[in-house]
């Protein structure tokens, strides 16, 4: 299985290469969509007040509000279940 970084990054530079074909954007598009499906829940990291999701998006909060993990169970982008993990710099 491919890392998600790794496809999340190829359809990055693919899309940034303007000299790429557009069949190197479909492929690496193909391999982000694969990877995808192949995990059972969208994890999160909390850096502050911004939310990372493995699905490639990024949620801001308002840190007046209860933390997402006591609100938010199912990703807003993927649908998959949210699995919020420690962050990085903590």
């Amino acid at each position: 299985m491919t890392d998600l970084r790794t496809a999340a990054q190829a359809v990055d530079d693919a899309y940034f290469d303007d000299a790429a074909p557009d069949i190197q954007m479909k492929i690496a598009m193909s391999a982000l969509r694969t990877t995808l499906a192949q995990q059972d829940v969208c994890e999160w990291t909390q850096d502050g007040g911004t939310l990372e999701s493995s699905c490639g998006e990024t949620f801001c909060t308002d840190n007046d509000y209860a933390p997402p993990s006591e609100y938010m169970k199912f990703c807003l982008y993927c649908g998959k279940p949210i699995k919020f993990l420690e962050s990085e710099h903590e």
